[in-house]
Parts: C-alpha cells; sequence; structure tokens
C-alpha cells in the first residue's frame, strides 16, 4: 500500500471501539509476516485490529483468537510499528497485554479478567455476565477530573452489580496487569486512554475475581 490510514484511536471499555470488529482484508494484509511467526505452532485468528498514530510513535492493537495444544485462547497484543518504506511495514516489538481463555478456564490471570470485562461488554461473551465481575457490595469509584490544571468535576460513587453495564464506558486504550494476585488475593491493573488513567483493583474469591475498586484521573 502507498498510503499510510491510521484511524483515530479508541477506547478498549467504549461503545464506539473498533476492537471486536472483523479486521479489513488490507489490513491484515499489512500484518501477514507477523502473523505467519504466530501461527507457527498453532492456529491463528486475528479478530480485530486498531491502528494508532502520534508524532512519537506508531501502533496496533490486535486482538487474536489462538489455539494451541488443544487450548483456546483470546491473546491481546500491543505492536510497536515502523515503515522502512512507504509500502512496506516492521513489527518492531510486540508486547502482549493479556489473554484470557475462549471458554470457561480453570483460572483466570488478573489480565484475564480485564479483557473478560471488555468481552462482556462488546465481544463474544453476553452482557447478562457483567454483574457476576463486580463486588456484591458494589465497586467503589474515585474520580479526579482535571480542567486546565485545576480539579473539576471529582467525586465518588458506587456502581452496582444491577448497573454493571456502567463498565463499558470506561476509557482504556491499553492496560497493565501483574502476572498474578498477591498473597492477600488481590490484583491493581492500571490502564491508559485518551487523558484518563484507571487504577482497577481486583479481589480473588476461589476460582472467580470481582472488581473491586477504581480510582481514575481524567484530564481534559
Amino acid at each position: 500500500m502507498g498510503t499510510k490510514l491510521w484511524v483515530v484511536a479508541v477506547s478498549l471499555l467504549a461503545a464506539s471501539s473498533a476492537l471486536g470488529e472483523p479486521p479489513a482484508a488490507e489490513d491484515l494484509a499489512l500484518l501477514r509476516d507477523w502473523q505467519a511467526i504466530r501461527a507457527r505452532d498453532a492456529t491463528v485468528e486475528i479478530q480485530s485490529i486498531e491502528w494508532s498514530s502520534s508524532s512519537a510513535s506508531e501502533s496496533a492493537l490486535v486482538v487474536e483468537k489462538r489455539n494451541q495444544a488443544g487450548r483456546c485462547t483470546i491473546v491481546w497484543h500491543e505492536l510497536a510499528l515502523s515503515w522502512p518504506t512507504p509500502d512496506e511495514m516492521k513489527v518492531r516489538a510486540d508486547r502482549i497485554l493479556g489473554q484470557d481463555c475462549c471458554d470457561v478456564c480453570s483460572e483466570r490471570d488478573p489480565s484475564g479478567w480485564m479483557i473478560r470485562v471488555h468481552r462482556s461488554c462488546f465481544g463474544d461473551r453476553p452482557k447478562s455476565e457483567l454483574p457476576a465481575l463486580l463486588d456484591e457490595r458494589g465497586v467503589a469509584v474515585d474520580t479526579t477530573a482535571f480542567s486546565r490544571d485545576e480539579p473539576d468535576d471529582s467525586g465518588s460513587r458506587r456502581v452496582r452489580r444491577k448497573n454493571a453495564a456502567s463498565l463499558c464506558n470506561f476509557e482504556l486504550r491499553t492496560f497493565s496487569c501483574p502476572a498474578r494476585f498477591d498473597a492477600r488475593g488481590q490484583a491493581t491493573c492500571v490502564g491508559t486512554g485518551r487523558g484518563e488513567t484507571h487504577r482497577m483493583v481486583w479481589r480473588k474469591s476461589g476460582r472467580r475475581a470481582v472488581l473491586k475498586a477504581i480510582s481514575s484521573v481524567i484530564e481534559n
């Protein structure tokens, strides 16, 4: 392709998210070499691609469905890109944000629970699964909003299970999570997106985990 086409980066957990939409053929063609490497020892299907460009970097968020040795997973990648020539794209780095099992898991790490929320909001999981992902007492949400470096529209609220769909309004373009829950059974994942930063605290209970608290900073 002689012309690079980039869409405005949208959110991981936003109704307008491009993630979850089938990728176009020309987008798949750009990632042909990378996909071939991923498919050497597994069956791989790219489910969605979201391109992003800024003055400092060019990247893509890629969601793949991966079947390997009888195990099916949904894997999220953040790819750092470069263009050696106007017609050639290279993947400089591949950072795995996390993965979730396609269906039932015997165990799920913190990143898997983050992805499960997104899949329930916009993907292949039913929205009826969302309430069970919240603490039974609700999720404590503390928000600090800044406008021109001055605090504005800050406050606290509690999201109850009956309003679990409001989780789908948080804008998170990328996230990072610890590899496992700590000795207290907790894990904090940090997500960012378009002037927003969210610290999301998960609490493990048995083989499941629930979202317990969210601390957000929003800069307008």
